[in-house]
This record gives C-alpha cells, structure tokens and sequence, in this order.
C-alpha cells in the first residue's frame, strides 16, 4: 500500500485509547470492547476516525497473540 492508498483509507480523528488490562495484567477485553463501543457511539465510524489500540505506552510490544 502507497501513501495515497493510505491516505484514503485514514480519514478525519486518529484517537488512541488507554488499553485496559485487569488486575493479574491480562488484557481486559470487555472494557476494550465496551470502549470500542463508546467511541462508534460517539460518532468514530469508518470514514471519519481511525480507532488505534494497544499503542499508548508502549505495551503491544509485551503483549502476545
């Protein structure tokens, strides 16, 4: 992919989210989903945001599949 293919396909708000793990540091994939949620709610819908997850601190490098 290019980056006029990109830049068609990343329009409008890139919003970065806190990524939510629970206390024993599993990921929290309700209150991820639950978020995810709230922010399509909000008016994030394909077109006019990008969503990005698991990025904020640095984790998905400790994170695995």
């Amino acid at each position: 992919m290019d980056r006029k293919e990109l830049r068609e396909i990343i329009k409008g708000l890139v919003v970065v989210t806190v990524t939510p793990f629970q206390r024993d540091y599993e990921l929290d994939l309700g209150t991820m989903a639950e978020n995810t949620e709230w922010f399509i709610d909000s008016g994030l819908v394909n077109g006019r945001a990008v969503l990005k997850v698991s990025s904020v601190m640095g984790e998905l490098t400790s994170m695995t599949d």
